[in-house]
C-alpha cells in the first residue's frame, strides 16, 4: 500500500505537469491572437488602399470570428488551469 504522503506527491507533480502544458497553450493562443490580429489589420488596409470592398468584408468576417474563437479557447484553458491551481494548494 503506498503512503498517503507519496501517493499526494505524486499527484502534485501530475498536476503541476499539466498546469505547465495548460501555460504554454495559452502562451501559444494568445500569440495566435496576436498574429491573427496584425495580419488582419495589415491586410485590411491592402484591400482598402486596393479598393476591393467585397474582400474587405469578408476578411473583416473572417478575422473576427477567428479572434472570438482564439479568445474562446483562451478562456476555457485558462478556467481549466483554475482548477488545476485550486487542487495544488
Amino acid at each position: 500500500m503506498i503512503p498517503a504522503l507519496k501517493k499526494y506527491e505524486k499527484r502534485k507533480s501530475k498536476y503541476n505537469l499539466l498546469l505547465k502544458k495548460q501555460q504554454k497553450c495559452i502562451d501559444t493562443i494568445s500569440r495566435l491572437r496576436f498574429v491573427v490580429f496584425v495580419l488582419g489589420i495589415i491586410v485590411l488596409v491592402r484591400m482598402y488602399i486596393l479598393k476591393k470592398p467585397f474582400l474587405f468584408n469578408s476578411i473583416v468576417l473572417v478575422m473576427l470570428i477567428l479572434l472570438f474563437y482564439l479568445a474562446y479557447l483562451h478562456r476555457g484553458i485558462e478556467n481549466k488551469k483554475n482548477i488545476w491551481l485550486h487542487y495544488t494548494k
